[in-house]
């Protein structure tokens, strides 16, 4: 038995080889992928863990919460060795600067916050956004920052001095999702208006709007080319696009609700849903799926339990070395 919650976020440690959960069931939970045993229950949170980032040691983990707080854990020993207290809406999303101490953390109270993961201390507080902030993407030079919101706009952060270097603006809905491809300048933008957007962030000219989708794009993920980008969406298809030309490669279908992603060292692609199930899809000419059954109705309550001994074990015997979103 694992999680009596919602599974709402993963990541993977430095190791390659443990995962943490964090669920709406306040804990986040560390298992060993070989074996599928859970590790540690990580306890503290009193409300929905959304979001979770792993330091740069590779094995320090921050949480992010529903009850306004980051902690950040020592995963060898299942404690938290701080409390990161100041935002005053949900934290949803936290991203790791390039130093792997420095970290930001999203929120719904409009503003991002930089820490220092290892004093616990806020370092800046990044304000202008006029929504929710829904994620972040840290650029290739491990000290720009990326926001996406609510506003419908994303912003361009210089970490060192707190400043909005730039607003791309084009999106007419919520920014939901931020990836950043190969070249750690281009970041692409999903959002609730179905579509998503290529930016040249040193310009701010967003270079391609990237149609296709029929409901709102839920996540975005870069394969491992650097070019090649994976974006979920609510009208329940993953597809894969060349960001070079603007063309989808390929539409990946058969989920039957919202879909979220992860990309293998590989190429391959995960795909999950609340249909119950994750999809593997082969680095290939044809995308070829293998399904993987992975989730069951809890009899106590009506929500899904993911099952993460049976999927880390079906992820680890396919190349499992480190799933980047």
């Amino acid at each position: 038995m694992g999680h009596t919650g919602y599974v709402t976020c993963l990541a993977v440690l430095g190791d390659g080889v443990s995962l943490a959960s964090g669920s709406s069931d306040n804990t986040v939970r560390l298992w060993n992928t070989k074996t599928g045993v859970c590790t540690h229950v990580l306890e503290g949170h009193t409300h929905n863990v959304m979001c979770l980032a792993v330091l740069g040691d590779g094995a320090s983990l921050a949480s992010g919460s529903e009850d306004e707080t980051v902690r950040v854990w020592n995963t060898k020993t299942g404690v938290y060795t701080h409390v990161l207290e100041g935002h005053t809406h949900y934290v949803h999303c936290l991203a790791v600067l390039g130093d792997g101490v420095l970290m930001a953390s999203g929120s719904w109270d409009k503003t991002v916050r930089l820490w220092n993961t290892k004093t616990g201390v806020c370092t800046r507080v990044l304000k202008g956004h006029t929504g929710w902030v829904f994620c972040l993407a840290v650029l290739g030079d491990g000290v720009s920052l990326a926001s996406g919101s609510d506003d419908k706009t994303v912003r361009l952060w210089n970490t060192k001095t707190g400043v909005c270097t730039r607003v791309l603006e084009g999106h007419t809905d919520d920014v939901s999702c931020l990836a950043v491809l190969g070249d750690g300048a281009s970041l692409a933008s999903g959002s609730d208006d179905k579509k998503v957007r290529l930016w040249n962030t040193k310009t701010g000219v967003c270079t391609r709007v990237l149609k296709g989708h029929t409901h709102y794009v839920y996540c975005l993920a870069v394969l491992g080319d650097g070019v090649s980008l994976a974006s979920g969406s609510v009208d329940k298809t993953v597809r894969v696009w060349n960001t070079k030309t603007g063309v989808y490669t390929h539409v990946l279908e058969g989920h039957t609700s919202w879909v979220c992603l992860a990309v293998l060292s590989d190429g391959s692609i995960l795909s999950g849903a609340e249909n119950s199930t994750v999809k593997l899809w082969k680095r290939n000419k044809y995308m070829t799926p293998l399904l993987l059954m992975c989730m069951r109705r809890s009899k106590k309550a009506a929500q899904f339990v993911c099952n993460i001994s049976y999927i880390c074990r079906a992820i680890n015997n396919y190349y499992f070395s480190g799933i980047y979103t």
